[in-house]
């Protein structure tokens, strides 16, 4: 069932709807808060839609490695 969760990220408070629990959700939006507070604040590198924009490409960048990885050891031990 899906549930509703508030959360802060970059300062921007918000509400998340999702099936996962409160625990798993809230520590993905800390973690993207601290990436984020990381390169604006700290590195004083890049605003926060830059910052928010970098972190999506990072992820992106891994999510799609990952799945290429998973389907060549699928192919190489013939998993379907």
């Amino acid at each position: 069932m899906k549930e509703r969760y508030e959360v802060s990220i970059a300062g921007t408070e918000m509400v998340l709807i999702s099936e996962e629990n409160e625990e798993y959700v809230k520590n993905l939006a800390q973690i993207l808060d601290r990436r984020v507070m990381d390169m604006v604040i700290v590195k004083n590198r890049c605003t926060k839609i830059e910052a928010l924009t970098l972190c999506a490409m990072d992820y992106l960048d891994a999510t799609v490695k990952l799945k290429a990885e998973l389907e060549e050891l699928k192919t190489k031990y013939g998993i379907n």
